[in-house]
């Protein structure tokens, strides 16, 4: 199916055409495809993030400018200093482009952000996340829509390689720019797309993104199915003056796997972070009804006790004592 099939079947299935989209525009290959098969779009608006760390990155900010408003597109430009920015690099430039894209959304009124990830970016999340022990929810990868921080983002060309836009965009005679520093070794990705994946490729003398955006597809559908199967067993949510409290001593899920999903469904909604060694503990202990045991993960606590999850509220503490001497 050609591209421009691709994308319309997209819309069709997700856009309202009478509300503002916003279209995140890096000027790579892929953002720019996505820029010039939505620029007939009646509500599109344009948002570019200028990282700073190439002396050219202010010209091509300023000449993306000038594409949109060729078209008469609204554009919105940030420009970030990496230097004020704490922790990893990459992670703290791509929370401030989502703060960004968020922050544009909610002004113009936009019904998502439309980025430009394609099949090799899932690829390499998909791989990043297996050697990183993910979760099996997080190794399905990319979601074509998603919620961050209360906006939808969509991504239309995730089931599309770069070698198929680039020969689109060549096609239509359409030019791009190339950011030096996704060649740059000091970076993950980088190093992933240019020597990790194609050595694999070697190895294995076959495409190795195809088998694993297949993964991610197929790990979708099971993450799907896990989710719809333990909605009877979603626990009774009790709001407390110190606490909250999510209740399991009902309506108990009888096999493992989906103990597992309703716990983390419960922990990351309360931004508790689990290992899994420590996902284990609590499922057991929830499991066989045990009583006063807490469970500790980046100076935060959860107490477990009888079948219930106890969390203390913000800024409120737990009026209980630890008798049980941790797990």
């Amino acid at each position: 199916m050609k591209i421009e099939k691709i994308v319309k079947k997209f819309l069709d299935q997700h856009a309202d055409p009478e509300r503002p989209l916003l279209c995140a525009l890096s000027g790579g290959v892929d953002s720019l495809c996505l820029f010039h098969l939505l620029k007939n779009c009646a509500k599109l608006t344009v948002a570019h993030v200028d990282h700073g760390w190439r002396d050219e990155s202010a010209e091509e900010a300023e000449a993306l400018r000038a594409l949109a408003d060729s078209y008469k597109i609204p554009f919105y430009l940030k420009v970030l200093d990496s230097d004020s920015l704490a922790g990893n690099l990459e992670d703290a430039c791509r929370q401030e482009r989502i703060g960004f894209f968020v922050e544009c959304a909610r002004e113009i009124g936009a019904q998502a952000v439309i980025l430009g990830h394609h099949a090799d970016d899932q690829a390499e999340t998909v791989l990043k996340r297996v050697f990183e022990g993910a979760f099996f929810d997080k190794i399905s990868g990319m979601k074509p829509t998603t919620l961050m921080r209360g906006v939808p983002f969509w991504r239309p060309l995730l089931t599309i390689s770069k070698k198929e836009i680039v020969e689109w965009m060549t096609g239509q005679g359409f030019e791009w720019m190339e950011d030096v520093t996704n060649l740059d070794s000091r970076y993950l990705r980088a190093r992933m797309r240019h020597s990790l994946i194609p050595q694999l490729n070697q190895e294995f003398g076959k495409n190795v993104a195809q088998p694993l955006c297949r993964l991610a597809s197929e790990l979708e559908e099971v993450e799907g199915y896990l989710k719809r199967a333990v909605v009877p067993y979603r626990p009774q949510k009790i709001m407390e003056e110190t606490e909250i409290c999510y209740d399991f001593s009902q309506n108990r899920p009888s096999d493992l796997l989906e103990w597992k999903v309703l716990v983390r469904e419960v922990c990351e909604s309360e931004s508790f972070s689990l290992s899994r060694s420590q996902l284990t503990d609590l499922v057991r202990l929830l499991h066989e009804m045990r009583g006063n045991k807490w469970v500790e993960s980046g100076g935060k606590k959860v107490k477990i006790d009888r079948g219930r999850l106890i969390f203390s509220r913000p800024n409120k503490k737990i009026c209980c004592h630890d008798i049980g001497g941790g797990v």
